[in-house]
């Protein structure tokens, strides 16, 4: 092939022979000609990667910044939690100690307040903290070092906020509930005592 090449006229334009790649001086000259090409090779790569560095700090700051977001609405619901179930503990404990009969089902409600919905919250939350742990190591490609597949940006875990409120509808209902059966209770014991004037 490279024999062909030097006997074609059309590529052997300086008409070079065999000879003329033994001397060191044209071998040097041939060195720095490719380097040179192999720099302009490479300011070219740069120049096309580039952009897709700058496309992808673009999509993990967007990523961030929407992951950050959704740990903030996780962390508004705690205290939500908090204050229905230290609502409910109380009053579940009344019924328990009178003895009170209900139809409601309350084993729900009573897991979820063992640790203020905290169990119910922890998926999303762990699933958030593992999204942002991989953004905080996440490595850039080097220009210079291109990676034989692109990274991409983690994506934002999707945090089903409408059971949580559901669940908070499910407390709020069921202390509602316990406080109706506590109170006809007492209705019915005022209702029981016999009164002044039958006495």
């Amino acid at each position: 092939m490279f024999h062909t090449n030097l006997n074609d006229p059309a590529v052997n334009t300086a008409e070079l022979e065999m000879e003329d790649f033994e001397r060191p001086e044209f071998a040097a000259l041939v060195h720095e000609v490719a380097g040179r090409q192999e720099k302009k090779l490479q300011e070219h790569l740069r120049a096309e990667r580039a952009p897709m560095i700058e496309e992808l700090t673009t999509e993990l700051d967007q990523v961030s910044g929407e992951v950050a977001d959704l740990v903030g609405q996780v962390d508004t619901y705690r205290p939500k939690f908090a204050e229905l179930c230290a609502e409910y503990r109380p009053l579940k404990q009344e019924i328990d100690d009178r003895g009170i009969s209900f139809n409601r089902m309350l084993y729900m409600v009573t897991d979820l307040c063992k640790t203020d919905g905290e169990v119910a919250l922890s998926t999303a939350a762990n699933e958030l903290a593992r999204t942002q742990d991989r953004l905080a190591n996440f490595e850039m490609p080097d220009l210079d070092n291109w990676p034989m597949s692109f990274p991409r940006a983690p994506r934002v875990p999707t945090v089903q906020f409408e059971q949580f409120d559901g669940y908070l509808t499910e407390i709020q209902e069921t202390n509602a509930y316990l406080k109706e059966r506590l109170a006809a209770q007492k209705r019915r014991s005022i209702a029981m005592k016999p009164s002044a004037k039958a006495i």
